[in-house]
Formats: structure tokens, sequence, C-alpha cells
């Protein structure tokens, strides 16, 4: 996916950046983006300008994914099982854990 990112990000120009800053906040996923745009650069040398990343960090702290760019596994498994709806899912997930 990080590929895919990197390829669409530097396909997007400086107005496809801006649309999807805006879009990006209005969705409430900036800092997810942010953090995957960050990788990109960091692995694929994606072409970002240096302030893009933190316009989308800028405020995006408060978002409900946020919390999960820097969780850790155990984290990210308290977050899986609660978006879970019934036991019986919770149960076979927990057995899935457990056993890998």
């Amino acid at each position: 996916w990080l590929y895919d990112i990197h390829l669409l990000a530097e396909a997007l120009g400086d107005t496809g950046l801006e649309f999807f800053l805006q879009k990006a906040k209005q969705k409430n996923v900036a800092m997810l983006c942010a953090d995957a745009l960050a990788t990109c650069r960091d692995i694929f040398g994606t072409a970002i300008p240096e302030n893009f990343i933190a316009r989308l960090k800028a405020g995006a702290g408060k978002e409900p994914s946020a919390r999960l760019i820097e969780a850790s596994k155990l984290r990210w498994a308290w977050e899986d099982m609660r978006s879970l709806e019934s036991m019986a899912e919770k149960i076979a997930f927990a057995r899935e854990l457990l056993s890998g």
C-alpha cells in the first residue's frame, strides 16, 4: 500500500495536495494520512512539500484514529476487539490472537 500512496502523492501536484489536505481534515483522517505520507517520504523519497505533513497534523490530534498512530500491538488488538459487535465475534477474535 505504501508504494501506491507514494505514486498517488507524486501525481497529485500542488492543487491536488491542497484538495487532499482539505478532504483528509474533513473526513477526520489527517493524522493517518500524515503518518502514511511521512513513511512514504522516508522509504521512497516521495516529493511532498516540507510543511505539508505539518499542515496535515495541525489540529488532527483530536481525531478518533490519532491515538492509534503510535499505539502498541496490544492497544491495536483492544481497539479491534471493541469494534466487534457480537460476543461470538469477540471470542473468535480472542482465539485467533491467542493461537497466533
